[in-house]
C-alpha cells in the first residue's frame, strides 16, 4: 500500500555501498624491507661501539700519558729537591764565581760519587765552562732525573730533568750568593792555633780609651791551653776562646789583661771561653799576580846591587836577602819554595804577597829582622797609571799562606792586614798595624822580648783586598721554572 504522496515508479531494489579493496603485497617484499631497516641499525650500533671503543682507547692512552707526565714531573721534584739540601749545605770559603762552583762540585761529588745510585758513573764538573754534571740518577723504577748547575749573571743556576718513559719534564731555580751571617773579623789578631804573649810583649790600642777592643785577641785552637800570659804582658783587649774547654795560663804579678792585673778578680771579665766557632776568611794571594809584571828575581837573576824594585817576581828557590836601603814599589809577588830575608832598612811601599805553601813553613818563609817601614798600598803615589788598578786592592800589606813569618827587627808602621800560617814577634819589634794579624796554622803566635804589636783599626771597613770571607747561597724563589 502506498502512502500518501509517495510514488513507486518502478520495482524496489536492494542497493549495498561497494567497497574499493588494495591488493596485499607478496611475503617477500615484507621480509626485505625488515631486513634493510635491521641492517641500518645494526650499522648504526656498530658504528656506535667502535666510536665508544675509540673513545676509550684513547681515555686510556691519555691517562697513561698523563701518569708517565706526572712521574716524570715527580722525578724532577724529588732531582730538584734532593740537590737543593746538597747546594744548601755547601760550605763556601769565598765568593768568586769560580771558588762557588768548585766547592758545589765538591759537595755534589762527595754526595754522589762512586755511589751505586750513579750505576758507575760520577759527577763531572767542566771547570773551564764551570758546568756541573750530575748523570741520570735512578730513584725509582723507570724514574731518573739527571742536572746541571752553572752560574748565571751572578747567580748559581740548577736545571733538574726528570724521565719516565718517553716523557722528561724540567725544572730549575737559582741561588743568590751572599755574605755570610759575619763580617770581617773584628779582633786585633785572630789564630787558629794558641796565643803566647810573654816577657815584655804587649798587644796594645791605638786608642785604649775609646776603643780597647782594636786590641782583642781570638784563638779558635783546639789545643789544651789557648792563651799563656805571664811575665809582664799586656793586652789592652779581651781575649777569646772558642772552644768551651780551652785553658787560659796565667802567671807572673805583672801582666795585664783587659787594663786589670792577672792576680784581680776582675781579670775574668775581660776573659771569654766557649765563644763558638770563628769564621776565617779566605786567602787568595792569586788576584794581584797579575800585577807583578815588573822586575824578577831568580836563580840565575839575584838581588845582587839592585835597590829599587817595582811589582817584583821572586821567582822559586831564589831565597833572596834584600840588604839596606832597599824600597820595593807596588807589588812583591813570591812563588813557592822561597825563603826570603830583609835584612836592612827596607821601606816597602804596596804589598807582599806569596803562592800558597799549603803549610810548608820549613821551605817558606819571610823574615824581617832589620828596620821595616810598610805603608801598604796607601803609600803608592797617586795620579800614575801604572798603579792606578792596583790602588783600588786596598786594606792589605802580607799575604803569605803556608808561610812562617817572623819579625825581629825595629818595625815601625805596617799598612793594612796580615795573614800567614805562622807569626813570630821578638826582639824590638814594635809596629803600628793598621789592620788585622791573622795565623792560619796549629802552632802558636808568639810575641816576646819587647814586643809590641799596636793596632790602630779606625780606617778598617769591609774585607781587605786578596781575603774572601764565607759566603751562602739563598734561593730566590722567583726565578723558579717548569718546561
Amino acid at each position: 500500500m502506498n502512502r500518501p504522496g509517495v510514488y513507486a515508479t518502478g520495482p524496489l531494489r536492494s542497493h549495498r555501498m561497494s567497497t574499493c579493496r588494495v591488493p596485499a603485497a607478496p611475503p617477500g617484499r615484507r621480509r626485505g624491507t625488515a631486513y634493510l631497516v635491521a641492517l641500518v641499525f645494526l650499522c648504526l650500533f656498530a658504528a656506535l661501539a667502535a666510536a665508544l671503543m675509540t673513545g676509550t682507547q684513547m681515555n686510556l692512552q691519555q691517562g697513561k700519558n698523563q701518569a708517565t707526565v706526572m712521574k716524570a714531573q715527580l722525578a724532577a721534584e724529588s732531582g730538584l729537591s734532593f740537590l737543593l739540601g746538597q747546594v744548601r749545605a755547601t760550605s763556601i770559603s769565598a765568593a768568586t764565581e769560580a771558588q762557588v762552583m768548585q766547592a758545589v762540585a765538591g759537595a755534589i761529588q762527595s754526595a754522589l760519587g762512586g755511589t751505586a745510585t750513579l750505576g758507575g758513573q760520577d759527577v763531572t764538573y767542566d771547570s773551564e765552562a764551570m758546568v756541573v754534571s750530575v748523570p741520570a740518577v735512578q730513584f725509582a723504577p723507570g724514574q731518573t732525573f739527571s742536572a746541571s748547575l752553572y752560574m748565571n749573571d751572578g747567580k748559581l743556576r740548577l736545571y733538574v730533568t726528570g724521565s719516565s718513559g718517553g716523557a722528561s719534564r724540567s725544572l730549575s731555580l737559582s741561588f743568590d750568593v751572599q755574605a755570610g751571617p759575619g763580617g770581617f773579623l773584628d779582633v786585633g789578631i785572630a789564630a787558629k792555633g794558641p796565643v803566647e804573649v810573654s816577657g815584655q810583649g804587649k798587644v796594645k790600642s791605638a786608642d785604649p780609651v775609646n776603643n780597647p777592643g782594636w786590641a782583642d785577641v781570638l784563638s779558635a785552637t783546639t789545643a789544651a791551653t789557648a792563651y799563656t800570659v805571664g811575665g809582664q804582658a799586656e793586652i789592652d783587649g779581651d781575649i777569646m776562646a772558642t772552644n768551651s774547654d780551652a785553658g787560659i795560663s796565667l802567671s807572673g804579678h805583672h801582666a795585664e789583661i783587659g787594663g786589670v792585673g792577672i792576680d784581680e778578680p776582675e781579670v775574668w771579665d775581660h776573659i771569654h771561653v766557649g765563644q763558638g766557632s770563628a769564621e776565617f776568611p779566605s786567602v787568595d794571594p792569586e788576584v794581584f799576580r797579575p800585577y807583578a809584571d815588573g822586575d824578577i828575581v831568580s836563580p840565575s837573576n839575584p838581588v845582587g846591587s839592585r835597590k829599587t824594585f817595582t811589582n817584583l817576581l821572586v821567582e822559586p828557590n831564589s831565597d833572596p836577602t834584600f840588604a839596606s836601603d832597599t824600597v820595593l814599589n807596588g807589588v812583591v809577588f813570591i812563588k813557592k819554595p822561597n825563603r826570603v830575608h830583609f835584612a836592612g832598612k827596607v821601606t816597602v811601599l804596596g804589598v807582599i804577597v806569596a803562592e800558597d805553601a799549603e803549610g810548608d813553613t820549613e821551605n817558606n818563609r819571610i823574615t824581617f829582622s832589620g828596620q821595616t817601614t810598610a805603608t801598604g798600598i796607601s803609600g803608592l803615589p797617586t795620579g800614575t797609571p801604572h798603579y792606578e788598578e792596583l790602588q783600588a786592592l786596598s786594606g792589605s800589606f802580607l799575604l803569605a799562606p803556608g808561610y812562617e813569618v817572623s819579625f825581629s827587627g825595629q818595625v815601625e808602621t805596617i799598612g793594612g792586614t796580615m795573614a800567614a800560617e805562622k807569626f813570630s814577634f821578638t826582639g824590638q819589634a814594635a809596629p803600628t798595624i793598621r789592620g788585622t794579624l791573622i795565623s792560619y796554622g796549629t802552632d802558636a803566635l808568639t810575641i816576646s822580648g819587647q814586643g809590641q804589636l799596636t793596632f790602630d783599626r779606625s780606617g778598617q771597613s769591609g774585607t781587605p783586598a786578596g781575603f774572601s770571607m764565607p759566603c751562602v747561597l739563598v734561593i730566590n724563589c722567583g726565578t723558579y721554572q717548569e718546561n
